[in-house]
């Protein structure tokens, strides 16, 4: 990718004459910790909420078209809040897909000297996780390995078991039951949910089937999974994810 350029929702900004004039500045998220008091104790307790705040992102950004309006027109709606995240892949980070969506309005100059180009600048609200792009899935039968590339942060796997029955997936040696599977079963530890994907494409509600209170983590470093029952493909999205 072009210096100043990025990829947003899909589109290269670059087929919009769309840069970014000058690399933002890289916040890391905030730990969502309050402090409360206790009757007879100094000084405030850490209650810890184990999450993260969202980050804010000001790109000042610069159109090098040749039709004011209808450049201005393209690019808005590129932009445009539609109370979504979009997947947004920088120039200055292109390993790493974000999630942004943009908080306020869009401010566009005009000065006459700029002729038909124009300035203009977004803030935008940061999801605190960047997910690693173009991570290959990992596949197999009975059991593997998964590798987690960052230090610090665990991923939350998307995991699909194709098979009949009860299914027991082990992941660094703790067990996972799913009764009953039919055809095929998505575990997604990132939204605690499992369902089965048909094939009209509606998603079937399948919870009552996974028989544990936690779901699959990958911590830093190697992980072990295994699977046993009946059971003839594994397809895991492993979700490496990073704060930085």
């Amino acid at each position: 990718m072009k210096g100043g350029y990025f990829i947003l929702d899909g589109v290269n900004s670059e087929d919009y004459n769309l840069f970014i004039q000058r690399t933002p500045l890289i916040e890391t998220p905030s730990r969502r910790v309050e402090l409360r008091n206790a009757f007879g104790v100094h000084g405030g307790i850490p209650y810890d909420e184990k999450a993260y705040n969202n980050t804010e992102m000001q790109l000042l950004m610069f159109i090098d078209g040749n039709d004011q309006i209808k450049d201005r027109e393209k690019v808005d709606s590129l932009l445009r809040n539609r109370g979504v995240f979009k997947e947004f892949i920088p120039y200055w980070d292109p390993d790493k897909i974000y999630y942004i969506m943009n908080s306020e309005k869009t401010q566009y100059e005009s000065p006459s000297w700029y002729g038909e180009k124009q300035a203009l600048q977004a803030n935008f609200t940061v999801k605190p996780y960047k997910y690693l792009r173009n991570a290959e899935d990992i596949v197999f039968t009975t059991s593997a390995k998964a590798v987690n590339p960052f230090l610090d942060e665990v991923a939350q796997p998307l995991i699909t078991i194709e098979g009949t029955g009860d299914v027991t997936l082990k992941v660094n040696g703790v067990n996972y039951l799913i009764q009953n599977v039919t055809e095929s079963v998505t575990v997604d530890s990132e939204r605690y949910s499992t369902y089965r994907r048909l094939s009209s494409g509606f998603i079937e509600n399948q919870n009552s089937k996974y028989r544990q209170k936690n779901y699959p983590i990958f911590t830093p470093g190697s992980n072990s999974i295994s699977v046993s029952g009946k059971v003839t493909k594994v397809t895991i999205q492993p979700r490496w994810r990073s704060l930085v």
